[in-house]
């Protein structure tokens, strides 16, 4: 493996549905006027925007049962390299449904398959096996029977090794991970909330909150702020990015893409500010696709110069 790849890794990969109707309607049946199907899960979605933007990447995880060979079908038609350990469980379906009458998205994501301790050491085994990447990007749901802990054991393992870590997780696999210290962390304004205990109100305080956990929780902290853009901050710095203004259609994949661009950025020895204006850029290009479609590379060149990245005093 050269040393440019980016290693990607989805515990709870997934095969995801994107419906568009006109006007859900409870209780009657509703005729989609689109529909597609996408593989997806963090770690995939993050392999899926290096490959496209030109990046070396090869996604790891675990896939079981019909939805799983969906899974690694999907990325074998994309080009995207993929290593995927066998579980006897099925790997599941989530559902988006975008109400085109008032631009709601309902999402269903079903909890994944069990896990068993055999088939999460079968995947250990196959990461120990990996000659050191450049980087290694975690993040996702975890499904039945892996223990919350699981990030930062792996993150442990290849931070010994010398390899950069990310992480794009919430709840307990997040405050379990940070312990471990990866490189970055790229929570949302809902994720950071939970991790720090209390509801952030305006962006004083998510520029506080990115400032207090740069150093401690990782070298660089990067919270996603939808439409508001992002702040981020490392132990000399804090920076506040400015979107482009966009039409949106569907706010899936935007964190993934954003995540993928500024890993690739990074890799290729940009500094943060560049990083954060690449992902920025597909962040927003993300969310003028339908559906569960990631950014496009044209769509991120032609957003690229209307990103701002300023310093906060």
């Amino acid at each position: 493996m050269a040393d440019e790849t980016i290693v990607t890794l989805t515990l709870n990969p997934s095969v995801d549905h994107s419906v568009t109707v006109a006007c859900w309607v409870k209780n009657r049946t509703n005729r989609p006027l689109q529909f597609r199907r996408d593989p997806g899960g963090k770690g995939i979605n993050v392999s899926r925007v290096v490959h496209r933007l030109g990046g070396t990447t090869v996604a790891y995880g675990l896939a079981g049962g019909a939805t799983g060979q969906l899974v690694r079908a999907a990325l074998d038609r994309e080009g995207v390299p993929s290593e995927l350990t066998e579980v006897a469980g099925e790997t599941r379906i989530n559902t988006i449904i975008t109400d085109q009458s008032d631009g709601s998205q309902t999402r269903l994501n079903l909890p994944g398959p069990h896990v068993t301790d055999e088939e999460l050491e079968a995947l250990y085994l196959r990461l120990d096996a990996i000659p050191n990447p450049c980087c290694l990007v975690v993040g996702g749901s975890l499904p039945e029977g892996v223990p919350p802990e699981v990030y930062e054991t792996v993150l442990a393992s290849f931070t010994a090794r010398g390899v950069r870590t990310y992480l794009d997780a919430d709840g307990d696999p997040l405050r379990f991970g940070i312990r471990a210290k990866p490189h970055l962390i790229k929570p949302n304004e809902y994720e950071i909330a939970e991790l720090v205990g209390e509801r952030l109100r305006d962006l004083e305080e998510f520029i506080d909150a990115a400032r207090s956990l740069a150093g401690r929780a990782a070298n660089i902290v990067v919270i996603s702020l939808g439409e508001q853009g992002a702040v981020a901050a490392d132990t000399d710095r804090v920076l506040r990015v400015r979107s482009p203004r966009v039409e949106p259609r569907s706010a899936v994949g935007a964190g993934d893409s954003m995540l993928g661009a500024m890993v690739l950025s990074l890799s290729r020895g940009e500094d943060l500010a560049e990083a954060l204006r690449w992902g920025a850029a597909a962040g927003a290009a993300a969310v003028i696709t339908p559906g569960t479609e990631l950014c496009r590379p044209e769509d991120v060149h032609r957003l690229l110069p209307e990103v701002r990245v300023e310093p906060v005093a």
